[in-house]
């Protein structure tokens, strides 16, 4: 079909319903804009009425709109660089945990109950008590020292690092790798007389 532009008046091909040849002839719908000035570059630009409030005339612009400042990391005391609005007050993760573990521990807990944590417990939490489990696992090659059993393929077995010498009445060898046995959960409670 054969029409006529209504722009540059030239005669084009095109189906029912076109009345531009291309898009720069396509006319422009002038109502329902708001004209408003840019808050970065004071520029004057126009803006469709239906969307939200526009502040910035491209794209350019809104991502100057806020500067980055300098920060120091409450943690460790590195500088870094972020947006005010963001408010960050750690160069990342890790410092914001550790800081938040750190103001929180012992007394400054709000679940604090003036030390009531036993010292065995407190022993066996230390990292050098999961040093020690560890080594007597690997030292053992993850397998029971009395049956025998380790995990395998659909078979789960729960060990446990026994002290030959006792955790209580020998606290000089505690962490001696040399004074731990792998056993089996089963093997563990046949080798105490009272329950865990």
């Amino acid at each position: 079909m054969i029409i006529k532009c209504i722009t540059c008046k030239k005669d084009f091909v095109g189906r029912e319903g076109r009345v531009a040849c291309s898009l720069k002839c396509r006319p422009t719908k002038k109502k329902n804009r708001i004209k408003t000035k840019c808050l970065v570059c004071s520029k004057n630009f126009e803006y469709w009425a239906g969307r939200p409030v526009a502040k910035y005339c491209s794209k350019k612009c809104w991502n100057v709109r806020k500067p980055k400042i300098l920060n120091d990391c409450l943690s460790c005391g590195k500088e870094f660089w972020s947006y005010k609005s963001d408010n960050h007050s750690y160069c990342s993760r890790k410092c914001s945990t550790f800081h938040s573990r750190e103001t929180k521990k012992g007394d400054k807990s709000h679940l604090w109950k003036g030390g009531a944590t036993k010292l065995n417990k407190l022993e066996r939490c230390r990292a050098e008590y999961r040093e020690w489990r560890n080594d007597v696992f690997v030292r053992d090659d993850y397998t029971c020292q009395k049956c025998g059993v380790r995990s395998s393929k659909g078979l789960v077995v729960y060990l446990h690092a026994h002290h030959i010498k006792e955790f209580a009445l020998f606290p000089e060898l505690r962490f001696v790798v040399s004074n731990g046995m792998t056993l089996c959960k089963n093997c563990h409670l046949l080798e105490h007389s009272h329950e865990f």
